[in-house]
């Protein structure tokens, strides 16, 4: 089975336009049944005759409830276009339904959740120098959200990898352990940092040749891996690994599945540059080990 068949997104064969689309009529549908249900409420309360005292804080709840559930609601649609990249290894089509959803993003937070995404997506198809422009906008935003920064400094990190800066790499694990140290009761938060400081560690050892630490580190972001796109990421790692070790064989399988599974992502660009590097009989005693 493949990576991507494990919960592909609803929006996976849609065409981008179809998505955004969606996404808004979502989202205005929310939102007109969120206010329509607050001004019923407090019409009712208003035009209500001899009402109680403590109806005042019962309906106080209730708009508490509305505007909570018009959160929740809207998330969800949000997370479900999320899944282009996290589960279809799409961050093409994710970045061309950002750019036609972005004249409706006015609330400052959730264009900045948006643009964090779109960094994320250029650092995954390999657009070094575009991510970092939308991290360094981002970061003179100075967004309060700690998602946001940390999404923000997984661009960095990406990019420090593709270019194998090893004090990048170490500025941005400390600042990832203080936003994980800050994330409170938010253990989502909390196990992706822990995944990504793991992730440049990682890196830092595969760079210094400690490929004991590599393949132990490999199995610790696998535990992690909760999604398609973060299972395709954790077989290239294996397959870099068994390639620096000289074991093509086992490099081929692991780079066969990046190549077949990988979508828009870089990672499947350089699976392909490295299979057609290497002989078909190589190809052919990994297929049947």
């Amino acid at each position: 089975m493949s990576l991507k068949s494990e919960g592909s997104s609803k929006y996976r064969d849609a065409a981008p336009v179809k998505v955004a689309g969606a996404w808004r009529r979502n989202v205005a549908i929310i939102n007109v049944v969120a206010i329509s249900i607050l001004v019923i409420v407090s019409l009712g309360y208003i035009f209500a005759q001899d009402a109680p005292g403590y109806l005042f804080w019962v309906l106080l709840v209730a708009d508490v409830c509305i505007l909570y559930t018009q959160w929740v609601l809207k998330t969800r649609n949000t997370a479900e276009v999320m899944k282009i990249i996290s589960h279809d290894c799409d961050p093409d089509k994710l970045i061309k339904v950002i750019d036609m959803i972005e004249p409706a993003l006015h609330n400052k937070t959730d264009r900045q959740s948006f643009h964090s995404i779109y960094a994320v997506c250029c650092s995954q198809m390999g657009y070094d120098d575009i991510a970092l422009e939308w991290a360094s906008h981002l970061e003179a935003e100075n967004p309060r959200n700690a998602r946001i920064r940390f999404t923000v400094a997984s661009v960095r990190t990406a990019v420090a990898k593709h270019r194998n800066d090893a004090g990048t790499l170490q500025a941005m694990r400390s600042l990832v352990a203080a936003i994980s140290a800050g994330a409170g009761r938010d253990i989502e938060l909390t196990n992706a940092a822990d995944a990504l400081i793991a992730a440049i560690d990682r890196k830092l050892a595969l760079m210094a040749g400690n490929y004991a630490q590599v393949r132990e580190l490999n199995d610790v972001i696998a535990r992690y891996a909760v999604n398609p796109q973060a299972k395709l990421s954790n077989e290239y790692d294996r397959a870099e690994l068994e390639d620096a070790l000289g074991n093509t064989a086992a490099a081929w399988q692991h780079y066969s599945r990046v190549a077949e599974q990988g979508g828009t992502l870089a990672i499947r660009g350089l699976a392909e540059s490295w299979l057609a590097a290497h002989s078909l009989s190589q190809g052919s005693e990994g297929a049947a080990i």
